[in-house]
């Protein structure tokens, strides 16, 4: 596809903008915008394949941390039931959502193919495409779910641990903003899904404290 008939497409996407808002897909010409610096910046076989280690690599390391934090709150039971149960539930709620709204994934809207492919291998070429539940993003949830509770581990646990967990907690907030911004480079989601999944991670989690602590 030329450049006019990619514009072509862009502008007739942009008029249907009310109706893709409604379904998460709002703001598609800066969306798209990001996605072609993206595309071309990644341009190459090789630059995908290090994106996409590289998506996996954080998030990898996202859930050791979260693991190491458990580890520093295995003493203290009632602290460590609710550095487990909270992002558990608020990651239920994260993916009932998103599979409810069913937003459209960037590729089905934009007419652009995604540098992260929707599998388990590192070939891009063959790559399958990831269709709906884009909105929230889980990626982003789940980073700032952990990041979130470890945030509030550090205001109830001993001063001993106190230190440790805020540590934890800057490192994963760190993580969990660079994993956004890969999401979104990898052409998997929208500004607006990560942006969505932030808020709603530390909504869901600051009402499930909330109740934590009137209940315990």
């Amino acid at each position: 596809m030329n450049e006019q008939n990619k514009h072509d497409v862009l502008h007739e996407k942009g008029a249907n903008c009310a109706h893709e808002a409604a379904r998460g897909r709002a703001f598609p010409h800066i969306n798209y915008k990001i996605f072609q610096f993206a595309s071309s910046v990644f341009n190459t076989r090789s630059k995908q394949h290090a994106l996409h280690i590289f998506d996996k690599s954080i998030t990898i390391a996202q859930a050791l941390l979260y693991a190491g934090g458990a580890l520093v709150l295995c003493k203290q039971p009632s602290l460590l039931a609710a550095y487990i149960v909270i992002p558990a539930l608020s990651f239920c709620v994260g993916t009932a959502l998103r599979a409810f709204i069913n937003a459209p994934r960037p590729a089905e809207t934009l007419d652009i193919t995604p540098l992260i492919p929707d599998n388990t291998t590192t070939d891009t070429t063959h790559a399958r495409i990831k269709r709906g539940r884009s909105f929230p993003g889980k990626h982003a949830f789940s980073a700032w779910s952990i990041a979130g509770i470890s945030v509030f581990m550090t205001l109830f646990t001993n001063a001993q641990h106190a230190n440790v967990m805020l540590v934890f907690a800057l490192v994963e907030s760190v993580i969990a903003l660079v994993i956004c911004a890969v999401r979104v480079l990898g052409i998997v989601h929208m500004i607006q899904d990560v942006v969505a999944g932030f808020a709603l991670a530390l909504i869901v989690e600051a009402v499930l404290c909330t109740l934590w602590l009137t209940l315990c």
